[in-house]
């Protein structure tokens, strides 16, 4: 039998390689040995956000929190699946300012982002976006939802602009 650390290893293994079943698999063994795992637990909540299982990855991402206040990366991804939820904005808002107030050179330009879309200040939310990006300049899967995330601000603004009310 493995340990936890292995586990853990193999999910990520896992998971980078595009596996989200097998990444599950293992991500309950280390949680079958180690079940305060908050690294684990905000690992199988991201896999069950790639799922389309907000709900549960939600849960998750909040479990893991309640056991390690400062995983940044999760307090982030929690504020993004609450931020499109419009009832839970307020919530979003409140966990992206814990981000933007600590020093974070990849995540706190977005936060700030995020905080502008939070407050449907679509024009700042696309300029704080392109900052952010170019700042970061990073070829990674986030930077690729950032700039996803900049072209629906981006269209968004368009029809706002074409409909007067911008």
């Amino acid at each position: 039998m493995l340990d936890a650390e292995e586990y853990f290893q193999l999910a990520l293994h896992a998971s980078s390689a595009g596996d989200p079943h097998a990444c599950m698999m293992y991500l309950r063994q280390v949680l079958r040995q180690e079940p305060r795992n908050a690294h684990a637990i905000y690992l199988l909540a991201a896999v069950h956000a790639e799922l389309g299982l907000v709900d549960r990855a939600i849960r998750g991402i909040e479990a893991a929190l309640s056991i390690e206040p400062d995983l940044t990366p999760a307090r982030f991804q929690l504020a993004m699946l609450l931020l499109f939820e419009t009832e839970r904005r307020v919530e979003a808002r409140r966990h992206l300012a814990q981000i933007a107030t600590r020093f974070d050179e990849v995540l706190q330009p977005y936060a700030e982002a995020l905080i502008a879309v939070a407050d449907d200040d679509v024009p700042l939310a696309a300029k704080r976006l392109e900052v952010a990006i170019s700042q970061t300049g990073q070829n990674t899967e986030f930077t690729s939802v950032m700039m996803r995330l900049l072209d629906r601000l981006k269209n968004k603004q368009r029809l706002l602009s074409a409909c007067g009310l911008m």
